[in-house]
């Protein structure tokens, strides 16, 4: 049986993807990491969000999501309007521009993960991923009955 990378280094991001959240909300250091993180997030949300719902969904400070959210802004990659039913909120929305970055990095991570994974060899690289899906289940849930259900298992 042969095995797709491809889908194999996409299973293995979205496992990533809970893990470094954690480790993003407190690492974002410049627009670039974060500007990267943020459209992938808002493209996962459909496009369209309110800062608050990419904060939450991050785990960072509201200042950090509008620093940068202003820096995607000027690269013309989302743009700011008020909500027409709340014109109290503003609504963020990726432009073309956006949803083609977030597309092409996404394509990207799966190509370089799938060429990394085939390195390991089949049974290697599902084990690693199976290994990964664990780990992000762990950190999921409580951390103290994670560890009791492990010395449940030994």
């Amino acid at each position: 049986m042969s095995v797709d990378y491809q889908e194999l280094a996409k299973e293995y991001l979205q496992v990533k993807s809970g893990r470094i959240q954690l480790q993003l909300g407190r690492a974002i250091m410049g627009l670039t990491e974060g500007g990267i993180y943020v459209l992938h997030v808002l493209h996962k949300m459909g496009g369209k969000a309110y800062p608050k719902d990419i904060v939450n969904e991050i785990g960072i400070s509201s200042a950090r999501v509008a620093k940068v959210l202003n820096g995607l802004e000027s690269d013309g990659m989302i743009v700011r309007s008020r909500d027409p039913e709340d014109g109290r909120q503003t609504i963020i929305t990726m432009t073309k521009k956006g949803i083609k970055k977030a597309e092409y990095n996404e394509q990207t991570s799966y190509k370089r993960l799938a060429q990394v994974l085939s390195m390991l060899g089949e049974k290697d690289a599902r084990e690693y991923v199976r290994i990964e899906k664990k780990l992000s289940a762990c950190v999921a849930e409580n951390a103290a009955e994670c560890l009791r259900r492990h010395e449940k298992e030994i």
